[in-house]
């Protein structure tokens, strides 16, 4: 009796009219579009296992036997002989799942204790392993980027309002502890309008990261950089990104980046512009409601361009239930709400909640943080969904999900 193996290195993924192998030791990919073949597949991953039986009736097929080729020559897998099903090995299919200790209802703690202080501390230290970034909204924007209102839940950059609001650091500062600096590893400060009486509060606040190995980024206008103190700037540590309003001449920018570390220079557009000579700008495509053509043709990526990038078995399998963009990441902004996605509600306040009841709501009632393409139409019917980049902050706010174009399609073959 003869049998097909699939490695279990190759990650294997159908729909109704196409199924797809992916090596991800060579990045080679095996498109199935004869539709016997799919459904033998789709029989093999409902079973979680990760072989096919070669009867006399499928051996004969004339797409079939190609298909055995190409899986030997693609080193997807290899057809060996059995004497029995009971003396085949045991191939399992490759799956990922999410510590069960998180599937508990946060309400089974908050019925032995009233108070969130007591109930807390028993959720227990390991739900903070999962906090991997945190960005704080220092202050919002009154002044600068009034035209890119809509930046703010598409790209990290000041939220803009017509009213100035400061973080209360209190709040945050009562919230850090060594526990949750030793498993953060990059901490994200979004400063906005910014004055003199703020910088004692900067400083403070970002000597709480002293002696510890998360990354500082500091996310700024161009304006307000300049008139950060040198003590602060002067950090090797930190890196800065610019925000830039207007063009910055080439002169002063150098003059920043020969002075300064780690400094990367950002400017929103929302249209395709002319090629300049500045290097060290990086520019930011965002929706501003009148330029989704332009989004498209800007964004958009081809099955070659995906083809391009490999992707390990673990990203796969992590794709298939979590958003690997926002996984762990939690959002502050100057009001105190905090957000697991920018582009759902809030979660809770840093007055009210602790990072750790935060968190383990974030994780038991699976959140924003499980916003995989396989929720969202049309990537919920795509054979690739788990191989594509993950659902972004950008496209949650434009409600666009396919900025793939061309990826393979065919009608079915007997």
């Amino acid at each position: 009796m003869k049998v097909l193996y699939f490695h279990t290195f190759v990650y294997i993924s159908h729909k109704s009219h196409m199924a797809i192998l992916y090596n991800t030791t060579t990045n080679k990919y095996l498109n199935i579009y004869c539709k016997d073949t799919i459904s033998l597949i789709a029989k093999m991953l409902k079973e979680k296992v990760y072989y096919i039986c070669i009867h006399q009736g499928i051996a004969e097929s004339e797409y079939f036997s190609k298909f055995l080729n190409d899986v030997e020559n693609g080193m997807f897998g290899e057809v060996v002989n059995v004497k029995s099903l009971k003396s085949m090995p045991a191939y399992i299919s490759p799956h990922i799942t999410v510590a069960p200790c998180y599937a508990t209802n946060l309400n089974q703690f908050k019925s032995k204790h009233k108070k969130e202080e007591q109930y807390s501390h028993e959720i227990g230290k390991d739900v903070l392993t999962n906090l991997l970034n945190i960005t704080l909204h220092f202050s919002n924007s009154t002044d600068n980027f009034k035209e890119f209102t809509h930046l703010w839940k598409q790209f990290i950059f000041p939220q803009v309002s017509n009213i100035r609001k400061k973080v209360n650091l209190e709040h945050f500062k009562n919230n850090i502890n060594t526990t949750i600096t030793s498993f953060l590893n990059s901490f994200n400060l979004v400063i906005g309008d910014v004055d003199a009486d703020d910088y004692d509060d900067i400083e403070n606040l970002l000597q709480l990261f002293d002696c510890t190995r998360v990354r500082i980024c500091i996310y700024i206008c161009i304006n307000g950089f300049v008139m950060l103190p040198p003590n602060i700037k002067k950090k090797r540590e930190y890196s800065y990104i610019i925000y830039l309003s207007e063009d910055l001449s080439e002169e002063k920018m150098n003059s920043i980046i020969n002075n300064y570390n780690n400094v990367t220079f950002c400017k929103p557009i929302t249209s395709f512009i002319e090629e300049d000579n500045f290097d060290n700008i990086t520019y930011i495509p965002f929706y501003n409601k009148l330029n989704k053509k332009f989004c498209i043709d800007y964004l958009s990526y081809s099955f070659k361009e995906l083809k391009d990038v490999p992707i390990s078995e673990k990203n796969i399998l992590s794709n298939s239930i979590i958003n690997q963009s926002i996984f762990g990441s939690l959002v502050i902004l100057s009001d105190g709400k905090v957000y697991s996605s920018i582009n759902r509600p809030s979660i809770g306040t840093l007055k009210t909640h602790t990072f750790s009841s935060l968190l383990f709501k974030e994780l038991s009632e699976k959140g924003n943080w499980f916003l995989s393409r396989r929720k969202f139409l049309p990537c919920k019917k795509c054979v690739f969904n788990n191989l594509c980049p993950p659902v972004s902050n950008f496209e949650l706010y434009m409600q666009k999900y396919d900025f793939c174009k061309r990826f393979p399609s065919r009608r079915f073959q007997r």
